[in-house]
């Protein structure tokens, strides 16, 4: 188990193999000698059966004379979680915490129940890295790329996961039932004991991460599962190994929890003007609770209040407890049933429809009545422009790019983006969830500084959606750190993104204030996404610095 490109890859090796990484013939002879003589193996020194019972099911196949062990411990486990199916589930990404900026994929448990509420009652497992409180974000993030902290298998229940996910950080849950026999289900237990009891494995953020590591799991139990095989990555974004797993789902109804704060968004939409208004007032003014009738507006403010208090870790401050209290008291005295309420799954945001995140950009471009060819890589991920198909329409990351343009005299590296993220999130009045833009590239702007320098920008804004169509204003700064300058300028950005099916159209104005002079920009963008996921790109922008530039682009971008 686990053994990749001749190394072995367990990380407390010494309870895991018998033969402490020697070599898979040793391994083999150590563990039937460990069987035939009884001897107690594992962190907690049990029989082999009873430590390894994946292991002693395999072996049994080639040693028939093997008889079946009796585990208390393990069965009486197996029994408590009683999966009857499993799922792989995916929760979006979260720009808020830069370990799930990508998403994060877990497995649910299912003792096959029908149903949200026997969902709750399942169990999940994840692949977890064990980290430090104690460790600063550069720590954090050395140790992270560079497998510093270990990572283990974590079985708790299904319910804490829907807290922390949909509710606490606001996620989707996106959930697919694998294809796997009943006999594959119950060796994917056995084995799932082996390794929560007895080891844990190297995290890497990049890689070896959340999901890459659960779909190993996945393919000891099914030597069907070929989810690497030909595959060469340098990061396994979760949502990326959610399409490498699609050939092995059930062709059925996806399972989609959508985030709470897009419930209540939904339930403020279904809401007349009044009771709106009668929402907004209640969520600080409990006073006339007593007297509202509204299912409608109470089950919002409930929704509200379990923000706040997953959000808290459930330690709302005094008055918002009582508050909650309060309503939740109100609710349950109307004994009315709440309205029949469902969120409709929006086909085209399954994640599994998500595009390949690397692409290759080549096109023309037309600056101040000069022509150059252009060429730019980049690895990920979904920028504003991008194609919509797979993604929930609110994070935008863009990172390690490189852009570069060219003419029969020369070649420049013109730009270098490090990352660059747009949390757009929708603002109501009375649910006021406010937008945030970080930027950190590395340029050359001959129409502004005729000199190489980093650029950091960061915004706070405010985005408003309507049907498929974004409009976004920002206010902000960004600094300029070159070789003969270091300045820090404020600026305004206003944004408007539409989409009709597969066209993105986007236009941006932007007014940097410099030395008391406004510095204006304006930018329009268009993409059109096929269906193999290419991208045809045409871009028109007229920027101002120390002269006008006036730049038109036309690109075919290519993904892998």
């Amino acid at each position: 188990m686990f053994f990749e490109n001749g190394k072995f890859k367990a990380y407390h090796s010494d309870w895991f193999y018998l033969s402490k990484k020697e070599s898979l013939e040793k391994e083999w002879q150590l563990s039937l000698k460990a069987i035939r003589n009884d001897l107690k193996v594992g962190r907690e020194g049990k029989k082999f059966a009873c430590a390894f019972p994946a292991r002693y099911e395999f072996i049994k196949k080639y040693h028939p004379e093997f008889k079946n062990v009796e585990c208390r411990e393990f069965k009486d486990w197996a029994k408590e979680l009683a999966v009857k199916d499993i799922y792989l589930v995916y929760a979006s990404s979260y720009v808020s915490n830069p370990a799930s900026m990508f998403g994060h994929s877990f497995l649910r448990l299912s003792r096959g129940g029908l149903g949200r509420s026997s969902a709750l009652n399942d169990y999940s497992v994840g692949f977890m890295a064990l980290t430090n409180n104690d460790d600063n974000s550069f720590t954090y993030a050395v140790k992270g790329i560079t497998g510093g902290y270990v990572g283990n298998y974590e079985v708790k229940p299904f319910y804490m996961n829907v807290g922390l996910y949909q509710n606490a950080e606001d996620r989707d849950l996106w959930q697919y039932k694998l294809d796997l026999s009943k006999e594959q289900v119950e060796f994917f237990v056995k084995a799932l004991w082996e390794l929560s009891q007895n080891t844990g494995f190297s995290y890497y953020f990049f890689d070896e991460n959340c999901s890459s590591q659960l779909l190993k799991t996945l393919q000891i139990v099914n030597e069907d599962f070929n989810f690497f095989d030909g595959r060469s990555y340098l990061f396994a974004h979760p949502i990326e190994t959610i399409k490498w797993a699609k050939n092995s789902i059930r062709k059925e109804e996806d399972l989609f929890y959508p985030a709470i704060n897009k419930v209540l968004r939904k339930r403020l939409r279904e809401m007349s003007e009044d009771e709106r208004g009668r929402y907004v007032l209640l969520k600080s003014d409990v006073t006339t609770i007593n007297e509202e009738n509204s299912v409608k507006v109470l089950d919002a403010l409930i929704d509200f209040y379990k923000f706040e208090s997953y959000k808290s870790n459930s330690n709302l401050d005094t008055e918002k407890q009582k508050r909650m209290n309060e309503i939740l008291k109100r609710r349950a005295a109307l004994r009315v049933s709440s309205n029949t309420f469902s969120y409709d799954i929006n086909k085209e945001e399954d994640p599994i429809l998500f595009h390949d995140p690397n692409s290759l950009s080549l096109g023309v471009a037309q600056i101040d009545n000069r022509t150059y060819g252009l060429l730019e890589y980049k690895l990920g991920y979904q920028g504003l422009t991008d194609g919509p198909r797979g993604h929930d329409g609110f994070s935008y990351i863009d990172y390690l790019g490189i852009k570069s343009k060219f003419n029969d005299k020369s070649f420049k590296l013109t730009e270098i983006n490090l990352v660059e993220i747009n949390s757009l999130a929708p603002f109501l009045l009375e649910a006021q969830t406010y937008s945030w833009n970080f930027k950190m590239d590395f340029m050359r702007r001959d129409f502004l500084l005729d000199e190489n320098y980093l650029n950091l920008g960061g915004a706070l804004g405010v985005s408003v959606f309507r049907g498929d169509s974004i409009f976004f204003s920002f206010f902000g700064a960004e600094g300029l750190i070159g070789k003969d300058t270091s300045r820090l300028d404020p600026f305004v950005k206003l944004g408007l993104r539409l989409r009709v099916n597969n066209l993105i159209l986007l236009l941006e104005n932007k007014n940097i204030y410099y030395q008391e002079n406004i510095l204006p920009s304006l930018r329009f963008s268009s993409s059109y996404e096929f269906e193999n996921s290419n991208v045809l790109k045409l871009e028109i922008e007229n920027k101002r610095g120390f002269k006008d530039q006036l730049e038109y682009k036309a690109a075919l971008q290519i993904r892998f």
